[in-house]
């Protein structure tokens, strides 16, 4: 009997130890060069030993912007900025204990999520940009003088919401003539406007994927509370059927087809067009899997607002999708604890509208 009362009391032991030493750490959203939204309460927030008490500074010159936390019982703390005014430069510290960390050239100024398919996801430095338009936008981040910047978020999907994100370089990334080719080109475009016509910084989130559908990019909590939700849930239980099967002939057919077109100059040439992706359970277009990997991990960051270009891939069921979209907006202002805006591009008719209307015109 005493045998199992000495393990219990040495696991116990154990397990104290492990988590009072939990190290003080934030998510990835937080690096060097990033951009915090301005204005005031604006969040900070990590994880640490449970109790610990987390200091926030916003340092510039002699200005001590300050908050402060308590770590919870899992070790989750949030600290609110005060005033944060637009276009300060400086450092943000975030201090524990002995554990200091340091996130230097931070930047105050208007943080854009970016989100929804190809669409949103196509870079100015695609095949299709003319050499015009790469030059125009190499000059445009130029003259920008790094006060746009961009967070790419890693496309990824999960079953269950995530803790942490992963960025396609893993941190903040100054936008330069070297590097606005791998922006988004609608981000851009946008964030570039922004600073022309009102000279405040623009921090862009980028988390898009194409092909991807509006379900995809909500809460289970979200799309559960709407009315097509069991619906949509039937969808993909359906297109799961004999997954495995169809997912051995596609990779047969992509592997002849990257054979016979090895570049994306020569598949542009050609017309080429890679054999469609199998729906499978972790396809990207599945319910909430990239909200869960691609969004749950960034809240509640503090946001000016969001542009959405998306629903291409919810045409054939265009009449709910205002319901869906207006229940993940919601859901992303409360999660993101801010009545942020929300910006979206109205989907254009591929065809003429007279002979053959597409089914997202009621969509618009």
């Amino acid at each position: 009997m005493k045998i199992p009362l000495l393990k219990s009391l040495v696991l116990g032991v154990c397990v104290c130890g492990c988590l009072c030493a939990q190290p003080l750490t934030l998510p990835a959203i937080f690096s060097d060069n990033l951009v915090l939204q301005s204005g005031k309460d604006t969040p900070v927030f990590g994880w640490a030993a449970p109790g610990a008490s987390v200091q926030v500074h916003f340092v510039a010159g002699k200005t001590d912007l300050n908050a402060s936390a308590l770590a919870d019982k899992d070790g989750k703390w949030l600290a609110r900025l005060p005033e944060l005014p637009v276009g300060l430069v400086g450092e943000l510290i975030v201090k524990s204990g002995k554990d200091t960390r340091t996130f230097s050239n931070a930047l105050i100024g208007e943080v854009w999520l970016c989100g929804g398919q190809s669409n949103m996801f196509w870079v100015m430095g695609a095949p299709v940009m003319t050499e015009q338009m790469k030059q125009t936008a190499r000059d445009e981040a130029a003259a920008a003088q790094g006060k746009i910047r961009m967070f790419r978020v890693k496309r990824v999907g999960a079953d269950t919401p995530q803790s942490n994100v992963e960025g396609e370089v893993g941190y903040w990334e100054v936008i330069t003539p070297a590097n606005v080719a791998r922006c988004s080109a609608v981000a851009w475009n946008f964030a570039e406007r922004i600073l022309r016509e009102s000279t405040r910084p623009v921090g862009l989130i980028s988390a898009s994927w194409g092909g991807t559908t509006v379900e995809a990019w909500m809460s289970k909590e979200s799309l559960d509370s709407t009315q097509a939700g069991a619906t949509v849930h039937r969808r993909h239980e359906a297109a799961l059927e004999n997954w495995e099967e169809k997912f051995a002939r596609y990779e047969a057919e992509l592997k002849t087809f990257e054979a016979t077109y090895q570049t994306p100059k020569e598949r542009l040439a050609n017309k080429a067009k890679a054999p469609r992706p199998v729906y499978t359970p972790s396809s990207p277009a599945a319910p909430k899997r990239l909200y869960n990997a691609m969004i749950h991990p960034l809240e509640p960051y503090g946001l000016a607002g969001m542009i959405w270009f998306q629903g291409e891939s919810n045409e054939p069921y265009p009449r709910v999708y205002g319901e869906l979209v207006t229940a993940m907006l919601n859901s992303y202002r409360e999660r993101f604890g801010r009545m942020f805006a929300f910006y979206y591009v109205e989907l254009a008719n591929l065809s003429s509208p007279q002979t053959n209307s597409k089914p997202c015109s009621p969509c618009r």
